[in-house]
Parts: C-alpha cells; sequence; structure tokens
C-alpha cells in the first residue's frame, strides 16, 4: 500500500486539478499523473475522471477518498498525540462559529489564547452553514441551537435569544413602537430569503406573532445589525451580539419586555479524536468568555 500515491490523489481530488495540485506538493505533473495512474491500476478502479477543465472523482473515488481523508486525520491526529502528549499546547487550531460572532465574544477568546499560547495559531472560519467537525477537520466549533450529532462532545455555555433593536436616530425620528403589532407599520430587516418572515415574540405572560415585512433583507446577521446601526429599520438579532452597541446607546432595544425563544449555544468537538494539548488549554478560555457574556443576560 503506497501511503504516499494516496497522500498525492487525495491533493488532486481536493484542488480538482492536477495542474494545482503538482504545483502545491512541489512535484511535477507527469509525476502526479503517473503515481496515480498506478494507484488506479493497483486498486483495479478508475478514481478520476479527467476533463480538459477539471478533474472529478468517480463514484469509487469518492468513496474511497472519504475513506483516505478520514484514515490520514488518523494518522496525523496518532502523529500529533505521540509529539504533542509531551507537551505544550501548539499547532494550528481551526474553529468555527456563525458569522454574527465573528466581532464580538468569540474574538475575545481568540485574543486570550493567542496571547496565552504563543505557538499557538488560529484559523476561524466565520460562516452559517453547518460545518462537517470531522470532515473538515475542525478542531472546535460554537453552535447555536439544538444538537443532533452524537459523534461530538457538547458543553452547554450559554443561552442565545433575539431581541428586537433599531438605531438611535430611527427610534426618535419615527412612531413610536408600543406594542408588538405597531411592527407591522415599521421596515423590518428580514434574516433569510424571503420577502416577509413571521416574528414570533415571547413576554412573561403572553407569546405574539407578528408579520414582518422590509425592503431589506440579507443572509448575514452582520449585514443586517449594520443596517439597522444605518437606521433603516427595525432588527431582530441576537442579544449577544448587540451587547457593546447597546450599551453605547447606538442601538435602541425595542419593546423590551419581549424576546424570541432562547436556545442553547454549545461549545462543540469531536468525540473521537484525541482531544490535543491546543484544544485542551483553548476551550476554558472560550467557555470562560461566552460564560462571561451569558451573565450580562
Amino acid at each position: 500500500m503506497n501511503l504516499n500515491a494516496i497522500a498525492l490523489f487525495i491533493e488532486v481530488a481536493k484542488k480538482e486539478s492536477f495542474t494545482q495540485a503538482a504545483r502545491a506538493l512541489g512535484v511535477s505533473k507527469s509525476h502526479l499523473s503517473s503515481t496515480i495512474s498506478e494507484l488506479e491500476k493497483s486498486l483495479g478502479v478508475s478514481l478520476l475522471t479527467r476533463t480538459t477543465r477539471k478533474v472529478t472523482l468517480t463514484e469509487a473515488g469518492d468513496r474511497y477518498y472519504r475513506k483516505c481523508i478520514a484514515a490520514f486525520a488518523d494518522l496525523s491526529a496518532a502523529q500529533e498525540e505521540v509529539t504533542q502528549s509531551q507537551g505544550k499546547p501548539q499547532g494550528l487550531l481551526r474553529v468555527t462559529a456563525p458569522a454574527a460572532f465573528s466581532e464580538t465574544l468569540f474574538t475575545d477568546a481568540i485574543v486570550e489564547v493567542l496571547r496565552a499560547f504563543p505557538d499557538v495559531r488560529i484559523e476561524a472560519v466565520f460562516t452559517d452553514r453547518r460545518v462537517d467537525l470531522i470532515g473538515e477537520n475542525f478542531d472546535l466549533a460554537l453552535r447555536a441551537g439544538h444538537l443532533k450529532d452524537s459523534t461530538l462532545i457538547a458543553k452547554k455555555v450559554a443561552y442565545s435569544k433575539f431581541i428586537l433593536v433599531a438605531g438611535a436616530k430611527y427610534v426618535r425620528g419615527n412612531q413610536p413602537i408600543n406594542e408588538v403589532r405597531d411592527l407591522a407599520e415599521h421596515p423590518c430587516l428580514l434574516f433569510g430569503d424571503a420577502d416577509e418572515e413571521t416574528w414570533t415574540l415571547h413576554a412573561q405572560t403572553s407569546r405574539q406573532s407578528v408579520r414582518a415585512t422590509g425592503r431589506f433583507k440579507a443572509n448575514s446577521l452582520r449585514a443586517i445589525k449594520q443596517l439597522a446601526l444605518l437606521n433603516q429599520g427595525v432588527a431582530l438579532l441576537p442579544s449577544l451580539t448587540c451587547e457593546p452597541e447597546l450599551s453605547q446607546g447606538k442601538l435602541v432595544r425595542i419593546l423590551p419586555q419581549y424576546q424570541s425563544e432562547t436556545h442553547p449555544i454549545h461549545l462543540v468537538y469531536s468525540a473521537q479524536r484525541y482531544v490535543t494539548p491546543k484544544l485542551k488549554a483553548a476551550l476554558p478560555y472560550f467557555e470562560k468568555v461566552l460564560q462571561k457574556m451569558h451573565g450580562h443576560h
């Protein structure tokens, strides 16, 4: 079994191109091509379909690729486990969180980890897409909402609730909003791609829904917050991500007795992998920052 050939195959499959893979690996394209042909011959299947534009995986190739990626992750984990069990937190820590967290809390924790551990590097991916932790090789994820995946270890660190906010100037210059139904008269900033949303809001004793409509919608909570700060209407945003602007008075809370239902926020990491010193060292920092911010509510 030729591990080197498999490593070359993985790179071509990732890059979907012989040229790019050869460049990344520092080998010649012809060497790459002949090595993979040998691999295909020894397996008795074709792994790649080569077109002029790009290289795609055959069905067998796709299955093989997934298995190989997992095996290589295990090998590198084994190597890391041996070298790192000696020791100190080091290497690249890949973390992911919903986009809305990119400018507040999560970044505070990142800064603390970078300060505390000079040999740790961090790559953060902020996305609202459901990330496959193991397949995409992330060490840690922040997830809002309820979790289904049992191959992951989850620590509940906070709760997220959405609250109504608007820019201070917008609030001063427009009809007051005294009850939920008044929202129908105001431009609402919508999250997602529908032209209207139903906002369900809970107060101590009541629960009310309103049809929110407006002229702006986005798939980014950050963009919605930006427009709220620019006085373009009313937004329904995670309270955690509005903290700084609320305390500075740039955003004002509308109908403060109301909020959306609360969702737990978890820090999540793989149950199948050895917990590396870098992750073990970083976890308490993320927990601390997230619990601290949760204390505000």
